[in-house]
């Protein structure tokens, strides 16, 4: 069975972080550089769960070199001015589109 994309919006990703792993172990989660930038913005929000969601998940990923993608997971090829990376979150590999 080939993997599917999971593409991961910013609301569901500051509610439940671990998402990305789930997510992973059925196809291979998707971050925009936009849901990145808001969760960036995030760390400081009010709401305190929210906040320390945001802060956990750039905490995992923001230290890492990542590796730029050719293509998606599933081999679909990315379109001219694509830029795809490669994360690692709780040993789930996550990618990053923009």
């Amino acid at each position: 069975m080939q993997k599917q994309c999971a593409i991961i919006d910013t609301c569901v990703l500051l509610s439940d972080p671990a998402v990305l792993v789930r997510a992973a172990n059925l196809g291979f989660p998707i971050l925009t550089k936009t849901v990145l930038d808001k969760v960036d913005y995030n760390e400081e929000n009010a709401n305190v769960d929210t906040a320390k969601n945001a802060s956990q998940i750039f905490r995992k990923i923001k230290h890492q070199t990542p590796e730029k993608q050719g293509s998606l997971p599933c081999g679909k090829v990315l379109l001219d001015g694509d830029a795809f990376y490669k994360y690692e979150f709780d040993g789930a590999p996550i990618f990053v589109i923009s």
